[in-house]
């Protein structure tokens, strides 16, 4: 049977922990997070295999918007770079109007809140966003538009009550 003996332990100097890590993009040690490199996937090319090859921004006052009716999915970005999804959605349909639940048949909730704007630059915002196609705005948040009316879905309740909360 063999033996295991304890050898002395060493600790790698900061150079040869630096030297050996391997960051996201190269990124150098210092940026890392809580043990974890700081990452940016806003150039990342998503759902290859739906055939989406890469994703359009398009402009939209201050916010960037690429909604992908292939993939269903939409990135966020403002000059600074990527931007929280809620932030997105606040800066384009923040002064939107909520009409009101109705009950919904195809979509990825059973009910979706139907919103409206009197204003046609604001209107102007849903042409970032493919037409009669759901996608997936934020976590647990999808949204479509005929051009008009801005369709938000989701089956997580306290975002459907937040979402209601000023009505």
């Amino acid at each position: 049977m063999a033996q295991i003996r304890p050898g002395p332990i060493t600790n790698p100097s900061a150079a040869e922990t630096a030297s050996s890590w391997r960051g996201c993009r190269g990124s150098p040690p210092a940026q890392k997070i809580l043990s974890q490199p700081v990452c940016s996937f806003s150039a990342m090319e998503l759902n290859r295999l739906n055939g989406c090859d890469k994703h359009q921004f398009a402009v939209v006052g201050d916010i960037r918007v690429a909604a992908c009716g292939s993939c269903r999915m939409v990135e966020w970005a403002d000059s600074t770079g990527e931007i929280d999804p809620s932030e997105g959605m606040a800066a384009l349909f923040g002064s939107f109007q909520l009409i009101g639940p109705l009950d919904a048949l195809g979509s990825p909730a059973p009910e979706v809140l139907v919103y409206q704007t009197s204003s046609s630059k604001k209107r102007k915002s849903l042409q970032a966003f493919p037409a009669h196609v759901w996608v997936k705005a934020a976590p647990d948040l999808w949204l479509t538009h005929d051009g008009e009316l801005l369709l938000l879905a989701t089956n997580h309740r306290l975002l459907f009550e937040n979402l209601t909360r000023r009505a």
